[in-house]
């Protein structure tokens, strides 16, 4: 089991590594897989607990501000982008969400240290949804979809369908 600092420090280094490779071009994928949680790239606080998508936003923004010329507010829109147009399950689709609805609260709350476009991300999502059959076709989805909307629509006064 990891505590707070574990999983801060922890995230801060997968942070680091991911926007190292990508920027000096080794690996482009590392940052997809931190975002995703994949493999090694995986954060939780036990075994089974799921990818700690807070703690990773959180190490971005503590990268940004040491490292403003990164780039990394928009490898993290692209990389985002990227995945949702080849996104194929709920989870992928959620987690990808949580990163922009959780972006979209913190900029709202000026805790986000960069703004993004987020409705554009969002509208995607829908997109991506509408074109994939396998994904327009699952209630669960279209549900999640209708909901968020709702939540959108309710807290800050945006619609995506």
């Amino acid at each position: 089991m990891y505590g707070e600092k574990d999983l801060r420090k922890i995230a801060d280094i997968m942070v680091e590594t991911a926007t190292t490779k990508y920027n000096d071009g080794t690996n482009y994928m590392s940052f997809i897989l931190m975002l995703t949680g994949l493999g090694k790239y995986k954060l939780e606080s036990y075994p089974g607990a799921g990818h700690n998508y807070n703690e990773i936003l959180n190490a971005i923004y503590r990268y940004y501000k040491m490292h403003p010329d990164s780039n990394i507010d928009k490898i993290f829109y692209e990389r985002l982008a990227r995945d949702i147009k080849t996104i194929s399950n709920i989870q992928n689709l959620t987690l990808d969400a949580n990163y922009i609805l959780a972006q979209l609260k913190n900029e709202k709350e000026n805790i986000a240290p960069f703004k993004m476009d987020n409705l554009s991300l969002l509208k995607l999502i829908k997109q991506t949804v509408l074109n994939k059959e396998k994904l327009i076709n699952d209630p669960i989805v279209i549900n999640w979809l209708n909901q968020t909307d709702k939540y959108l629509s309710d807290n800050y006064g945006h619609k995506i369908l």
